[in-house]
């Protein structure tokens, strides 16, 4: 039988490697820094900052955070220019609130962050390109900020309930691709009446079309609609 001052030990292990973990993350982890860690020390952390990876090539995100459980704020350094892909991990990450990737220009993987009911702040000033499904049902999130987005793929902003505001500052025309034909739109089942849209320098009805070449804008009924500058 495993006596009090046993147990007693066990916390203060424990302590500690929450602090660690806390000092860590706050400072930034590399990858094989992160290899490094048990399954038991990734399900404690909260906050996971992630540094070194540099360039534009693909990132495997769903591989990296299996275990994270616990995880509640997640960054990527503005050295990674590249693509975000790899599997759904809303089960991976039950409890992300905030996710920034300031450098990254597309998440391809389908149904990226789909679902998760927690997720509310995303922070992605250089995302060019939505992929499948990527926010699709993601209940908490209220406010959007693409500045440069100009590709959106079929639910890839589909049915976000508490959606308020949406910025979209695409220099260029966007393309949005539709599961309904000339008739669909990428925030399907988002109540719209109660979005402010922020469009970028073209004007309303020209700045987006589907993959039919139409464009929709002018279908869909949004609270306000301002260009963004």
């Amino acid at each position: 039988m495993k006596t009090k001052n046993f147990w007693c030990k066990e916390f203060l292990v424990l302590c500690f490697l929450a602090c660690v973990m806390v000092s860590c993350s706050g400072n930034g982890m590399t990858l094989a820094e992160i290899d490094k860690l048990s399954p038991t020390e990734q399900s404690m952390m909260k906050d996971l900052k992630i540094v070194g990876i540099e360039g534009n090539g693909d990132f495997d995100l769903y591989e990296l955070l299996q275990n994270f459980t616990n995880l509640e704020r997640l960054e990527i350094t503005k050295d990674f220019t590249g693509i975000i892909k790899g599997k759904a991990i809303h089960d991976n990450l039950p409890h992300l609130k905030t996710f920034t990737a300031k450098g990254i220009t597309a998440i391809e993987g389908n149904g990226m962050f789909y679902g998760m009911k927690e997720l509310k702040n995303v922070n992605c000033p250089s995302l060019k390109r939505l992929g499948l499904h990527v926010f699709h049902k993601c209940s908490n999130i209220e406010t959007l900020d693409f500045p440069k987005l100009a590709d959106v793929d079929m639910g890839g902003l589909g049915e976000l309930k508490s959606l308020k505001v949406l910025k979209i500052g695409a220099k260029e025309e966007m393309i949005c691709t539709s599961s309904y034909g000339n008739y669909g739109t990428y925030i399907e089942g988002t109540p719209t009446r109660s979005v402010d849209l922020f469009l970028g320098d073209y004007e309303f009805n020209n700045n987006v079309r589907n993959e039919n070449g139409n464009s929709y804008w002018r279908d869909i009924q949004f609270k306000s609609i301002s260009l963004y500058k």
